[in-house]
């Protein structure tokens, strides 16, 4: 397989073999069979074979070879995203990155932000409700239906943070 100029000023062509890749590579021909593929893939795909048909992933094999452009799926319980480069012949070399630890990151990264989220909304309405000297200050006369939601708003943190407890308070609940 030969890539792209290795150096634009020269010209120089540089021959790169996908077997010393340190990620799974599929080679596919414009028929959508398997020209190549390294161990890493083959390990991955045990079903992948040169010269047949890639079956699987479906998320791969159903992925527009005429315009190539970066797909993501599963492959057992990992993930994976495949990004593409034209090769000679009008075959189309995928290379494989996994994401699963990236994935399980972000899952619990929008997790946390949504704890985040609830905490500050909780703790803006019992602050709120806490605040007598100020509402009469301002003359203003405290709203009535303040109090239920900030009950409601204490009831369900405790359920929050009941639920997933602190490691050090080793399963205490506040």
């Amino acid at each position: 397989m030969t890539s792209s100029p290795a150096r634009p000023r020269t010209g120089a062509v540089s021959t790169v073999s996908i077997a010393s890749a340190p990620c799974p590579v599929v080679v596919l021909d414009a028929d959508g069979h398997i020209a190549e593929l390294n161990d890493a893939a083959g390990a991955l795909l045990p079903m992948a074979r040169v010269g047949q048909r890639l079956s699987s992933p479906t998320w791969l094999t159903t992925a527009d070879r005429t315009r190539p452009v970066p797909v993501s799926g599963t492959v057992g319980d990992r993930s994976f995203s495949a990004h593409p480069s034209a090769a000679a012949g009008a075959r189309t070399v995928w290379w494989l990155m996994e994401e699963t630890a990236y994935r399980s990151a972000m899952g619990e990264l929008e997790a946390e932000r949504g704890r985040t989220r609830f905490l500050t909304e909780a703790s803006t309405a019992l602050m709120a409700s806490l605040n007598w000297s100020g509402a009469w200050r301002s003359r203003r006369a405290w709203p009535p239906h303040d109090f239920p939601r900030a009950r409601r708003l204490l009831d369900a943190g405790r359920t929050a943070l009941a639920s997933r407890p602190c490691p050090r308070d080793a399963g205490r609940i506040p």
